[in-house]
């Protein structure tokens, strides 16, 4: 049996208490239930890190066409664990069949200092980076967008290492004014986006932008120093070198967008609240995702499902046993805790920004202490459309999904309704005009991979989809997806939760379906709405 095991190890990095990797394996004949990263400490502990298993891994399964278990056979791990030396690490893989697997998984440490190391560390990196760059090339990614995707992930391996000195220079050399303080991650989506018009607008206003971000392949806290035509970026040992920062330089205004991926998150509110108050400085917290409120940032439970923000007994009990990705990164795993820490910040923060009022809600469930003068709630600006697509509805029903389609994005409700049309010969198809993590049918599922924005209604309308899915199974805080489509007025469907629906409950051609509702039920549904859209075009 373990012979047999194929697997290949892209990155497994390590600094400090923290681990990021990622790569592939799979049996030939048998699925993998389970995967676990078992980390032997020095102190005689066992930490085990969940590993995300199953994602969609291109090149695997061209290299072996002919095995169906080669084609969902990626995972990531990325998380932490109480300060001690890890003396080996194994992959524990549990087998549909009941056995189980380990493979002893070599790793590379980022914070070993000589300088032969250094050199070494580069390469790795670089390695790294030409595997997922070479992967993107493979699936056809545009050029502009790769551009966008090297320059986000490579950029920060040849930064300076802190210096208060050099920092105040560079500051100061510009005799800008003000200086916004901006924390937020750098896994690009709609965070990103937004934070990259806010940086625009006040560079536009001639202030100057410190960001304080957190690079994933190098696993340390970043800190960049934006002016209108410059920017430079610092390697920081500790969130808490911003704080001789503070002491140097008058911050005007701290934006926390999120810090989703940041080593040690419960410090992070620690760090905003002190800032803020010692410094008076004014401080907007962006509701980007729900990280506020827990560490699964998109609020899926144990069970992959939206939690509804219930009773914190039942928090608690459910961050011991969940396997959401960042979470673990959070050791303590003590929901109160994290809970207490940023009541504090959102208490202290001039103005909670909320993009939608469903994301204002949540928050409340969450801190009901919060007074609603603390809030604001300003959806997003989306550009209209440049052509209304032509929608075809009296023909066989097409399924049209746009964007990343990851787990939480919802994946596996894609992968299943492939799998009900195939097994009931269903003359439906499905088109992704983005990219899907998990493998779908070929012949039901069809994926152009990544688009720009302006191209979209020319794309919806070339693909001949009649009905749109919004699969989402976490509420959006905003969906730009979601404001796009019905800005393109062509037939829309979402779950009963988020910002999503906000949008679409009051939109004469959406349907809400019970997020609930099971997979059977959900394809039940839009072939009901098609129907009623058929019926309505034909009576006018």
């Amino acid at each position: 049996m373990k012979s047999t095991i194929k697997y290949g190890i892209d990155a497994m990095l390590c600094r400090r208490n923290s681990l990021f990797g990622f790569g592939w394996l799979f049996h030939p004949d048998i699925k993998i239930k389970d995967v676990n990263l078992l980390l032997n400490l020095e102190n005689g502990k066992i930490s085990r890190l969940p590993v995300e298993y199953g994602k969609y891994r291109e090149d695997v399964a061209k290299l072996f066409p002919n095995i169906e278990n080669a084609k969902a056979c990626g995972f990531v791990v990325y998380g932490a664990w109480d300060a001690s030396k890890i003396i080996t690490a194994n992959l524990e893989i549990k087998m549909t069949n009941g056995e189980i697997i380990t493979i002893i998984t070599p790793l590379e440490y980022l914070d070993t200092s000589s300088a032969t190391h250094t050199k070494q560390k580069k390469y790795y990196i670089y390695k790294v980076l030409f595997k997922r760059l070479t992967e993107l090339l493979r699936q056809r990614v545009k050029p502009n967008i790769l551009i966008e995707k090297i320059k986000r992930n490579i950029t920060n391996l040849s930064d300076s290492t802190f210096d208060t000195g050099k920092i105040l220079y560079d500051i100061e050399k510009y005799n800008i004014a003000e200086t916004i303080l901006i924390i937020d991650h750098e896994l690009g989506g709609g965070a990103n986006k937004y934070r990259n018009t806010l940086s625009k607008k006040y560079l536009e206003e001639g202030k100057i932008i410190l960001l304080l971000t957190y690079h994933l392949l190098s696993l340390q806290y970043i800190l960049e120093i934006h002016t209108t035509n410059t920017q430079k970026r610092y390697k920081l040992s500790s969130i808490e070198e911003i704080y001789k920062i503070a002491n140097l330089i008058k911050i005007k205004k701290i934006i926390y967008n999120t810090a989703v991926s940041f080593e040690k998150p419960e410090d992070i509110p620690i760090l905003l609240t002190n800032l803020s108050k010692a410094y008076n400085i004014p401080m907007v917290i962006n509701i980007n995702d729900y990280f506020v409120v827990c560490p699964s940032p998109f609020l899926l439970n144990q069970n992959g499902r939206y939690c509804n923000v219930p009773d914190i007994n039942i928090c608690n009990t459910c961050l011991k046993n969940n396997r959401e990705g960042f979470i673990t990164l959070f050791t303590a795993a003590d929901i109160k805790l994290w809970r207490k820490r940023w009541e504090m910040c959102l208490i202290q923060a001039e103005q909670i920004l909320c993009f939608s009022a469903s994301s204002k809600n949540i928050i409340k469930k969450a801190y009901p202490s919060l007074s609603d003068n603390s809030f604001k709630i300003q959806p997003h600006t989306v550009k209209k459309p440049i052509k209304y697509p032509k929608i075809i509805i009296n023909k066989a029903l097409h399924i049209g999904v746009v964007g990343h389609i990851n787990i939480h994005k919802g994946a596996k409700i894609i992968q299943e309704l492939s799998n009900i049309i195939k097994k009931e010969g269903k003359t439906i198809s499905i088109s992704i005009i983005g990219s899907i993590e998990l493998p779908c049918d070929s012949k039901i599922v069809s994926i152009t991979g990544p688009y720009k924005s302006n191209e979209l209604p020319i794309i919806v309308e070339k693909i001949g989809a009649n009905i749109f899915l919004m699969p989402s199974i976490c509420p959006e805080t905003f969906s730009y997806v979601t404001q796009e489509l019905i800005d393109m007025e062509v037939p829309l469907v979402c779950f009963d939760i988020g910002a999503q629906a906000e949008k679409i409950k009051n939109y004469h051609k959406g349907l809400i379906i019970s997020y609930d509702s099971t997979p059977n039920e959900i394809l039940e549904q839009i072939e009901q709405f098609h129907k009623k859209l058929i019926e309505q075009e034909m009576n006018r």
